[in-house]
């Protein structure tokens, strides 16, 4: 568990520095451009001041506005990606449960089947020795019947 979280910190450093320094090289290259645009044309350069001039305090607070939104949207996709491992995680988790349950449940009824089957012989042998036994009694009442009769005793 620690490896993974050691894992996902060192992913996470690097790809916050990773968006940091493409951030800062996005905004030298536009801030270089901007200042080439504006050397060339001195008119747009007056365009560009007034209107910063006219927003005032208001561009100021646009981008800031700009700003805190870009980080909290970026701190709301960091959260819902964590949300989203430990939600898989707990998924793997409970499948692996269901998986041990499911062998426990098959254990079981081998074993319910198992005892069935011994069940299930032991009553047959019972019955094969109870027929047998049946048989030999009415065999041995028979002679018992013909070696009464043969020497003439009658019960009465």
């Amino acid at each position: 568990m620690t490896s993974r979280v050691a894992a996902a910190v060192n992913g996470s450093s690097v790809k916050s520095a990773l968006l940091t320094l493409g951030g800062i090289g996005g905004g030298v290259s536009l801030s270089y451009l901007l200042v080439e645009l504006l050397k060339a044309d001195p008119e747009l350069s007056k365009a560009a001041l007034q209107t910063v001039m006219q927003w005032g305090p208001l561009f100021v607070l646009f981008a800031a506005v700009l700003y805190l939104n870009d980080r909290r949207f970026g701190q709301m996709i960091h959260n819902q990606n964590e949300s989203q491992k430990a939600t898989l995680e707990v998924q793997r988790d409970h499948a692996a449960a269901q998986q041990k349950l499911a062998e426990s449940v098959h254990r079981l009824a081998e074993r319910d089947y198992e005892r069935q089957r011994e069940t299930e012989l032991v009553v047959a042998h019972m019955a094969r020795d109870a027929k047998r036994n049946r048989e030999l009694l009415e065999e041995i009442h028979n002679r018992l019947n013909q070696s009464e009769k043969a020497h003439g005793h009658h019960a009465g």
